[in-house]
């Protein structure tokens, strides 16, 4: 009997793919990554995904490990973006606090993201790429738990997870 392949890539792989050249988006094969992208709904992508928030410069990394209810996770991602939000109406679009954010959801769903590779992720990164995990999980039907890097530009600036926690 043949062995199944894993079902996600180490985080440290996904981010070594990202530096051996430009990725390209899944979403829009023909658009680098890290650019300025005037997003569209585009058809579903497989596997781990280079996904570009649209009309940002922020880009994922996302690889989908477990399915879960999509009104479960689009409520969790809805609720952190509104966090985010308030915190950068407090405070301003800064850095993060001790550079990581946490949410807990409803449903015993959480969010969960890190500075990573000397970069410091801001608010405003940080909501952006929940906005692109969104994008990603409607427009690909993909809902579930997943990891993901997320890049400002052509700096990674962040890794996480969402999903039961």
């Amino acid at each position: 009997m043949r062995a199944l392949p894993p079902l996600s890539l180490s985080l440290a792989l996904l981010s070594s793919l990202a530096l051996s050249s430009p990725p390209l988006c899944s979403n829009d094969a023909a658009h680098p990554a890290g650019t300025l992208f005037a997003g569209r709904w585009l058809p579903r992508a497989q596997g781990p995904v280079v996904w570009c928030a649209p009309d940002t410069r922020t880009y994922l990394i996302v690889t989908l490990v477990a399915r879960l209810p999509g009104p479960l996770m689009l409520q969790l991602l809805s609720d952190a973006y509104s966090r985010v939000v308030v915190e950068m109406a407090e405070a301003g679009d800064g850095l993060l606090p001790g550079g990581r954010f946490e949410y807990a959801g409803q449903g015993g769903v959480g969010f969960y993201a890190v500075n990573t590779n000397n970069h410091q992720a801001t608010w405003g990164v940080l909501g952006e790429a929940i906005e692109g995990l969104t994008h990603w999980m409607v427009s690909s039907g993909s809902y579930g738990a997943a990891r993901f890097i997320v890049f400002d530009g052509e700096n990674e600036v962040a890794q996480g997870e969402m999903g039961l926690g």
